[in-house]
């Protein structure tokens, strides 16, 4: 019984932190597609708005959520005076994410949160104008992107083939 006891405990420790890891890499990997999302946004954000762009933001806005897939992404604009501007689409507004992404004085921000709505998101936020030389984006200050996190759901089920698969292999 003594050695059945330690083998399960043994078999529960592995579990708990393959689980650990595989939650932290599929949350690493949420963010780097949206880090690499984020530049080419932010670039036609740049162009549309910049000198010579002449274009409002909310139409701006509405051009980038039509080229990324509906319902999975969530893009709002953080303006100058502090204020969210999203596309009105009945996404969840990205407010909280859109202040505390305005604080950093980094050219792109990542992280994690929590947004009524959504629920757990992984986010991105690139500054427009990181040092606030008054480029003139229309009052654009920020483009923050994200998505709904995901990365425990994805964890938990290869953990669950993982073990499964363990399983058969002891069973044999």
């Amino acid at each position: 019984i003594a050695i059945a006891g330690a083998g399960l405990a043994m078999l529960l420790v592995t579990a708990g932190t393959l689980f650990v890891v595989l939650r932290d890499l599929y949350r690493d990997a949420a963010l780097g597609s949206l880090t690499s999302l984020a530049a080419p946004l932010a670039g036609q954000v740049r162009m549309g708005m910049g000198p010579g762009g002449g274009r409002e933001a909310g139409d701006l806005l509405a051009e980038l959520r039509s080229q990324v897939e509906a319902g999975s992404l969530s893009i709002a604009f953080r303006m100058d005076d502090g204020t969210t501007l999203d596309v009105g689409d009945g996404t969840p507004s990205l407010a909280v994410l859109a202040s505390a992404a305005g604080e950093q004085a980094r050219p792109l921000t990542t992280g994690t949160a929590e947004v009524a709505g959504i629920g757990p998101v992984v986010w991105a936020a690139v500054t427009l104008d990181p040092d606030h030389h008054d480029r003139g984006f229309g009052g654009i200050r920020t483009l923050l992107i994200a998505r709904a996190d995901h990365a425990t759901e994805d964890a938990l089920r290869a953990l669950a083939i993982a073990m499964a698969a363990a399983a058969l292999v002891l069973l044999l």
